[in-house]
Formats: C-alpha cells, sequence, structure tokens
C-alpha cells in the first residue's frame, strides 16, 4: 500500500490506481483522496471483510453405515446417509428397474457388501468415524 506522502498522493489509497497530482476522487474505484479530506472521511471508504459463514460438518458414523448397508444396502441408503448421492441414486435406479430379474437384486447386495467392506471416507471426503 502506498505511503500517503506527497510524492504517493496521486496513486489511490483504495485501489493503488494512479491519478493526476492532488485529485479528489479517484477515477477507478470512486474513493476519496485521504490527503484531502478528513480522517472521519477516510473511515467511511474503508472496505469492510466479506462475511464468510463457518461451516463444521460432523463425520458420519462408521458404525451407522454399515448398519444401514447390511438392512437397506439394496436401496443404497447407506450411500445417501455418506453423502454419496450418485452411487446411492444408481442403486436405487439399477434395483427398481430390474427387481424383477434374480441377478440385478443380487448383483446389487453384492455391491452393497462391497461398498460396507471398503467405503471408508464419505461424499465429502471426511474420515468417518
Amino acid at each position: 500500500m502506498q505511503s500517503l506522502t506527497n510524492d504517493s498522493s496521486r496513486f489511490c489509497y483504495y485501489c493503488g490506481f494512479e491519478n493526476p497530482q492532488n485529485y479528489r476522487l479517484c477515477g477507478n474505484c470512486g474513493g476519496e483522496n485521504p490527503v484531502s479530506v478528513s480522517a472521519t472521511a477516510v473511515q467511511r471508504h474503508v472496505p469492510q471483510p466479506a462475511f464468510l459463514p463457518l461451516v463444521v460438518e460432523m463425520p458420519k458414523s462408521r458404525l451407522i453405515y454399515i448398519i444401514l448397508g447390511l438392512f437397506f444396502g439394496m436401496l443404497g441408503i447407506h450411500n445417501f446417509y455418506a453423502n454419496r448421492k450418485a452411487e446411492g441414486a444408481a442403486q436405487l435406479i439399477f434395483l427398481l428397474l430390474f427387481y424383477w430379474t434374480i441377478i440385478a437384486p443380487a448383483a446389487v447386495f453384492v455391491w452393497s457388501i462391497v461398498d460396507v467392506c471398503t467405503v471408508k471416507v464419505d461424499g465429502n471426503g471426511i474420515p468417518m468415524r
């Protein structure tokens, strides 16, 4: 950031844009020259940081994932619990479309058992506890 000496008074205090000597308003951001205005006017134009909400997500329980996978695994409920929506939807759709065959429910059952044994992180990449 530029210092507020006479040599640098032509550079905008807020955005660094080069203005004519002893400018009043910046040609780029519209900020006032702090050399020509009072200290209270400078405080009005200081940009405030944006509010960023803090999102804390608790890790999913691996035990609940396993129980859901064993009892409701063919419907993909365990994957919906772990925020793996694409896999859960694929299992559910595959089972609903081909429930009348013997092979499809068996394949989805094996798929859910493999999920229960191998998946250790949820859909957000957070390890399950």
